[in-house]
């Protein structure tokens, strides 16, 4: 069963105006001080992120993993991985999960300028088993790197996005070391882990099937973009005791294009109503714009 958070036009309107050219760093553009960067882009707004899906099912002292983020994303104030531990505080932590060195050496640079004490970064890409695969990468752009074979299966979408010439000539292949979750949070984490989030541009089912043992403690939940409300993961997730909380998602993919993000979580219903979430259904439809353009993922009420 899927929920709807609706809470969405004010998450689009926030999300708007940072992405309209940085418009929401450039206001901070007074603040020189390289200790006071990561205060003013990220704690400054924790009680507005603690109302956006799927933040609102993190809190404070808990440990988390942010597996895939952004390096252009950090110094606008709205990467994930540090939205997130300003939200978990100090006594909690944040595990930075990513294959790309762009990405690492990025946030690297931001903890050492603001001081950040909650991350720990780990350059591994994340799989359903370990080992070693072809990462297709992008160099002008790192939010679009995933594992190969995902990317040829997506690569009709990607195209109408991106357009052919910039697939051409701006990607590429490398070797990357992936392991599953339950063995870089067994490494990295201990015992205790609350909150997994997934941006790996289609791999998030594979990333979920290499996560059984830690699926199966109580208080975890897990948060993913969603492609494919039909895939068989929701299914095994909804066996486990999980309920499925989508939204908007804290981006988005391309203009015009709904972009939903799932929660799966074992809140009780009531609680999850208490957060504006009501039943619904999400329903695939084709884009009517554009020849062999993305489909479009449409959420339907039936509360």
């Amino acid at each position: 069963m899927f929920y709807y958070q609706q809470r969405t036009q004010l998450q689009r309107l926030y999300y708007d105006f940072h992405q309209q050219n940085g418009r929401g760093s450039s206001m901070l553009g007074f603040i020189a001080e390289p200790h006071l960067q990561y205060l003013a882009r990220y704690q400054l707004l924790n009680s507005f992120h603690q109302d956006l899906h799927p933040f609102s099912f993190l809190k404070e002292g808990d440990k988390a993993l942010m597996v895939g983020f952004h390096d252009g994303f950090i110094g606008l104030g709205y990467s994930t991985l540090f939205i997130m531990a300003a939200l978990v505080g100090p006594e909690g932590h944040v595990w930075g999960i990513d294959p790309d060195e762009r990405n690492i050496k990025a946030a690297a640079e931001f903890i050492e300028l603001s001081g950040i004490k909650n991350v720990t970064l780990v350059q591994k890409g994340v799989w359903k088993e370990k080992g070693k695969l072809d990462f297709t990468f992008y160099t002008d752009y790192s939010s679009s790197n995933t594992i190969a074979d995902l990317h040829e299966t997506n690569l009709e979408a990607e195209t109408v996005i991106w357009g052919k010439d910039r697939i051409r000539q701006q990607s590429g292949k490398v070797r990357v070391e992936v392991d599953t979750i339950d063995n870089i949070a067994g490494e990295f984490v201990g015992g205790e882990l609350d909150f997994i989030n997934l941006t790996i541009n289609g791999a998030e089912p594979e990333a979920i099937e290499g996560a059984d043992k830690y699926l199966d403690r109580p208080g975890v939940s897990v948060a993913f973009p969603i492609n494919d409300p039909a895939h068989p993961v929701f299914g095994r997730l909804e066996k486990r005791g999980f309920r499925i909380a989508v939204a908007d998602a804290p981006t988005k993919a391309w203009d015009d294009a709904q972009f939903l993000y799932a929660c799966a979580t074992r809140v009780e219903e009531a609680e999850l109503e208490n957060r504006g979430c009501v039943p619904a259904r999400i329903k695939r439809i084709a884009e009517t714009a554009g020849q062999n353009a993305p489909s479009k993922l449409v959420v339907t009420s039936i509360s």
